[in-house]
């Protein structure tokens, strides 16, 4: 059993780790920043959380054979003056993961399952307790089988993805010297006028075949090449297909040296909100504000990128750019 834990003026962190015979373990950990307590002892009040824990659990329950399972948790707040108080800004992230691998000599298999939810909470400074909320929830499967030989591994996998985004927007806006702005249905005689929340929401399913392929080229030099197929959401309805290529060399010129020049495509999916459709001008303040659901629509974005890298280590060190 190891057990390990240290306290400060700034932070606090707890963990352990329980092996589980010899063929596993099961490790936990948490990191938290202190309360304000003693910031503000001191004359200060920085208005910032943060907090975060750890689970995992390693097991092998045959030879070449290994099951990982990992879950993950961050909150992160921020005070934020408003001009009738303080308002809070959060964001948090939870998510885990199942995996099951199986190496053989010249075989290998990994199977994994994903899950993740992130939450962005924010404050609208232009209504009374007005906040904007965004919720993104993704869903993964892969599969992936690799074949290896003396110079050359190969794989081949398929990986599914089914994300969920959705945005809301609530609040009310205050009675002000603004003249009123034409609207249908008038504010109450308070002058306060309540914004029914606002709701956008769309689901998109991201399905893909790849294969890699890595093989010596001589001692001191690996080539590495892949290819990827997408077929994803378009942003005009139904879908698209996306080829995503990339290609590597990795050179070791002297011991401890790494020289990497590699270039390829890659994509992620991307959201976009209509934020003219459905809103209505509030008559106290001129400001719009949706009141129905506005349109949301998923997409799959496309970039290039160079990488060059080169690094040198040595027994206790490594130097990198």
């Amino acid at each position: 059993l190891r057990v390990w834990g240290t306290f400060d003026v700034l932070s606090e962190r707890l963990g352990g780790e329980l092996p589980i015979g010899e063929r596993g373990s099961l490790l936990a950990g948490a990191r938290r920043v202190h309360d304000n307590s003693l910031a503000r002892l001191a004359g200060a009040d920085p208005g910032y959380g943060y907090g975060d824990g750890l689970v995992r659990l390693q097991l092998r329950p045959a030879a070449g054979h290994e099951i990982r399972a990992t879950a993950f948790a961050t909150n992160e707040a921020l005070e934020l003056p408003r001009d009738q108080g303080r308002d809070e800004a959060s964001w948090g992230n939870r998510a885990g993961a199942l995996s099951w691998e199986r190496t053989g000599r010249t075989q290998g298999t990994l199977v994994r399952a994903g899950i993740a939810d992130a939450v962005i909470d924010l404050p609208l400074l232009t209504l009374r307790d007005g906040h904007l909320r965004a919720d993104a929830r993704r869903l993964t499967l892969l599969a992936e089988q690799r074949w290896s030989g003396e110079r050359a591994v190969t794989a081949i996998g398929v990986e599914g993805e089914r994300l969920h985004v959705q945005r809301t927007i609530a609040g009310d806006s205050l009675g002000t010297d603004l003249p009123p702005a034409p609207i249908t249905t008038p504010c109450p005689a308070t002058g306060v006028c309540n914004v029914t929340p606002s709701t956008a929401r769309v689901s998109g399913t991201t399905a893909s075949l790849y294969a890699d392929h890595r093989r010596l080229i001589n001692a001191w030099l690996q080539l590495g090449a892949g290819m990827r197929g997408v077929v994803a959401p378009d942003l005009l309805g139904g879908s698209r297909t996306v080829l995503l290529p990339r290609l590597a060399l990795e050179a070791t010129p002297t011991s401890g040296s790494t020289v990497r020049l590699g270039v390829g495509s890659l994509s992620r999916a991307a959201t976009l909100f209509d934020e003219a459709n459905g809103a209505t001008v509030l008559p106290s303040t001129g400001l719009a504000a949706a009141t129905t659901a506005d349109g949301a629509w998923m997409s799959q974005s496309t970039a290039t990128q160079l990488e060059v890298g080169a690094s040198q280590r040595w027994k206790y060190s490594i130097l990198g750019v």
